[in-house]
């Protein structure tokens, strides 16, 4: 950094780079420092062009404290609110605006964000003009605040603050610094500012609030900070092409509410893009954890009316591949997949609507230690069947497929319009976690067995053995039934 520079330190970025002007107090004991950025500047190592270390961080913060002060705890007590609520009453009846009134009772009504919702509330301020005094600019613009985007009287107030603010030449801190930035605290510009800084700095609400001084860290006006540093957030992230975890984790520690019901969608649509699966599996967690969302696939109503269909889908083809790998990784004991099943599903998973992994009792007991670990996770847990084999169902719009662990097993693939009896029962119940499932539920005898005759081609529901040539035959049969390979 050269001498002529000035260092800038981001706290004072969303302000324009305003240089606000120290008091004469702090000028008479600093006399070597003429502004804010100075003392920042002589914090920083303008020698080596660096910013200033975690420590030194700290005392700027607690010097632009001494500086500008902190705005007063804006509560009322409950019985004043009463009082001025009842006075308030009489003075719309009499309409007696000037008289009506104690000053205490109007500055109780100025900190009071249903009163200055009311038309008459316009009245009072007209006629409390000369009289208004500092003391009331705080517990306005915190009713104001609170009131953002839904009071219809808000450009009305924001010009009396404006006029009121723009009058003020003291030093007290939080005042002067409004009164210097009025447009960002008065302004849709200044949510749109402020949320710059909330999301470059990854700031919580409350530190915005408290480097700021803003009234409060839970008004409508912040909310309306957060929602737009979110908006922000989130067209940064659809330009990227990899998942930082730094930048999630402050997304859904800060900034997310379980309300996003639209970010929500479009953050999944986002993760699905990534080359990784690291976004992935933070979401997964994210919902699965959750008890208003859950697993969509038993819990359907939970999304129904929250995240789009869209972006409901892929999650389940997320969590359907989670299925499909657990049960050819993990239940096929080591090598056993000599046919490549898991791999030539995986091709199809985008077809997928839902899935169920039945472990045998054997599988159960052998695998107890991860089943612990999905548990833990709040991830669904297999069902239970007592036949020495594992199943592995999928659904598609048309088709259920049925895959099973122990050689010697063909896969079955029905139609939906081709059900039968015990099949159609155990589909419906496939979620309840009581039901043990039977082999001879998901089999059917006599089913067209898929070889090369162009016979079973035509066939609703077929029987595929695992031998030379299965998968040309079966990817062949899919095809004719509607159903590609991803990419294909």
């Amino acid at each position: 950094m050269s001498d002529n520079e000035t260092y800038t330190h981001p706290l004072l970025r969303s302000l324009k780079e305003i240089d606000f002007t120290l008091t004469h107090d702090y000028k008479n004991q600093h006399k070597h420092y003429v502004s804010s950025k100075d003392i920042m500047k002589d914090l920083s190592n303008p020698a080596h062009g660096v910013l200033p270390t975690p420590k030194e961080l700290i005392k700027i913060n607690k010097q632009l404290s001494d500086l500008y002060g902190t705005a007063p705890t804006l509560k009322n007590d409950i019985q004043s609110e009463k009082s001025a609520r009842e006075s308030w009453e009489m003075t719309k009846s009499s309409q007696n605006y000037k008289e009506g009134l104690t000053r205490r009772e109007f500055l109780t009504l100025c900190g009071m964000s249903e009163v200055v919702r009311e038309p008459e509330f316009l009245d009072l301020l007209e006629e409390w003009d000369e009289k208004f005094t500092n003391m009331a600019i705080p517990l306005l613009l915190s009713s104001l605040h609170q009131t953002w985007g839904e009071n219809p009287y808000q450009g009305n107030i924001c010009y009396f603050l404006n006029r009121h603010l723009s009058k003020y030449n003291g030093n007290r801190g939080y005042l002067e610094l409004w009164s210097k930035n009025k447009e960002l605290y008065l302004s849709e510009e200044g949510i749109k500012e402020f949320a710059w800084v909330l999301k470059n700095e990854k700031y919580s609400l409350s530190q915005l609030a408290n480097q700021y001084q803003l009234p409060s860290s839970s008004s409508l006006f912040m909310d309306l900070i957060r929602k737009e540093a979110l908006r922000e957030m989130i067209r940064e992230l659809k330009t990227t092409s990899t998942y930082a975890k730094s930048s999630w984790d402050y997304l859904f520690e800060q900034l997310i509410q379980k309300h996003d019901y639209p970010e929500l969608s479009e953050l999944i649509r986002i993760a699905d893009r990534y080359a990784d699966r690291d976004a992935e599996e933070f979401l997964k967690q994210w919902f699965l954890e959750l008890d208003r969302f859950g697993d969509p696939r038993i819990y359907n109503g939970n999304w129904d009316s929250k995240i789009d269909s869209n972006a409901r889908d892929i999650f389940i083809r997320w969590l359907s591949k989670e299925d499909l790998t657990f049960f050819f990784d993990l239940i096929l004991k080591k090598g056993e997949d000599e046919h490549g099943r898991r791999e030539f599903w995986l091709q199809y998973i985008s077809d997928v609507v839902t899935s169920r992994v039945i472990l045998s009792d054997e599988d159960w007991n052998r695998n107890r230690q991860i089943l612990s670990e999905m548990k833990e996770a709040n991830k669904t847990m297999p069902a239970r069947m007592h036949d020495p084999t594992s199943t592995f169902i999928m659904q598609t719009k048309k088709f259920v497929i049925i895959e099973f662990s122990e050689k010697g097993n063909a896969c079955y693939i029905y139609s939906k319009d081709d059900l039968h009896k015990s099949l159609v029962s155990t589909l419906s119940s496939l979620y309840d976690r009581k039901k043990v499932i039977a082999k001879s539920d998901l089999t059917r005898p006599y089913l067209p067995l898929l070889t090369n005759n162009d016979a079973q081609f035509d066939a609703l529901s077929i029987r595929v053995i695992h031998n030379s040539g299965w998968q040309r035959r079966l990817k062949s049969w899919l095809e004719i039934k509607g159903i590609r390979r991803k990419g294909s």
